[in-house]
């Protein structure tokens, strides 16, 4: 909770630096892998391999990214594959994650991203903290927060 209200205050700066979000991607994939893995998922990487350079506040971007991951880790068919797409022109760069999960009726892909929200009970994995129900709107008001990058 304390994240979350930090993250979502008026006054909260941006720690802009220029990285490598190749090589940032990169790490907490290798970290997460291991993760991943004692839960059946496999991992699929479609990240390029090649720096892609930008100005960028690491450590919140870095825990948008790793909120995603959990969140796609928790809630993914079992055994299961979660794929980390990034792709980028000078414009932009898009990072998707994508799991295959229990399907979701569109009223609730509308709330996934709002403050408290869990589907249910029943979608939790053994074995894993469900949370608050703040990991993805936290990781939306930090690319909010981040805004579009020049």
């Amino acid at each position: 909770m304390f994240e979350y209200t930090r993250l979502t205050s008026i006054e909260t700066r941006l720690d802009l630096k220029k990285i490598d979000v190749f090589q940032l991607l990169n790490q907490l994939l290798f970290e997460f892998e291991p993760i991943a893995q004692e839960n059946g998922i496999h991992i699929v990487k479609e990240i390029g391999n090649s720096p892609v350079v930008i100005l960028i506040d690491s450590e919140k971007i870095a825990r948008a990214i790793d909120n995603l991951l959990m969140n796609a880790l928790k809630y993914s068919v079992k055994p299961g594959t979660v794929r980390i797409l990034m792709n980028s022109n000078h414009k932009q760069i898009n990072i998707e994650i994508e799991n295959e999960a229990i399907s979701l009726t569109q009223e609730q892909q509308n709330k996934l991203f709002d403050r408290y929200y869990k589907v249910d009970y029943s979608r939790s994995s053994e074995g894993i903290q469900t949370g608050a129900g703040l990991g993805l709107s936290i990781a939306r008001n930090i690319v909010e927060e981040l805004g579009p990058w020049p």
